[in-house]
């Protein structure tokens, strides 16, 4: 056999997605970022990268400052000035700074790649939490993807899922199931019960 369990590729870089907004995925990327900052040996960053709705700032009661978008369109420009430090010792986090014109583009070019190895190099062994539309799906190990039960259309997590084909290691985290006694299970919302 194999010695031992290959350690997982790029696996302290987490995505946490939805395929919808307001499924909550800010909300658990904040709890997973706050409770692996809280155990003494992680040390972790918290990377808005939601550039079209950034919350987690507001979530966190934290004020705006440069960020990640800042970082991507000017190379000279000090990563140290785009983190703040939370009220926690272990927990950083980046906003998604000022929105450009060309904030896609920016995301999807090799910039982003490099920032990241940037920030890891900056502290070893420090984790890396990306609240994030999919589009980001190539550059993390794992990837979370928010679901709620009772909203989330098959068909609109096909295609968020689709777009993470990159993605090595998928989890699906479901939000807000309601089980009522005798009410539909959540597998009836996905192909079993009722014609295709």
């Amino acid at each position: 056999g194999a010695p031992g369990r290959p350690v997982l590729p790029r696996g302290h870089r987490v995505l946490i997605a939805s395929a919808n907004p307001g499924e909550g995925k800010t909300f658990t990327a904040v709890n997973l970022a706050l409770s692996l900052a809280v155990e003494a040996d992680h040390e972790v960053l918290l990377i808005d990268a939601d550039i079209a709705k950034p919350s987690v700032l507001e979530t966190l009661g934290l004020d705006e400052g440069p960020g990640l978008m800042d970082a991507l369109a000017d190379p000279l420009l000090p990563l140290g000035d785009c983190l703040i430090q939370t009220d926690i010792a272990g927990l950083k986090v980046m906003p998604a700074g000022t929105q450009h014109m060309h904030d896609t583009e920016l995301l999807a070019s090799a910039r982003t790649e490099a920032l990241l190895a940037q920030l890891e190099a900056g502290a070893p062994g420090r984790i890396l939490i990306l609240d994030s539309p999919p589009v980001l799906a190539g550059h993390v190990g794992q990837l979370i993807m928010v679901v709620r039960a009772d909203e989330t259309l098959e068909s609109s997590l096909r295609d968020a899922i689709g777009l993470m084909g990159a993605c090595p290691h998928i989890q699906l985290l479901l939000n807000g199931v309601k089980f009522s006694p005798g009410g539909r299970r959540f597998g009836t919302y996905y192909g079993q019960g009722g014609a295709s």
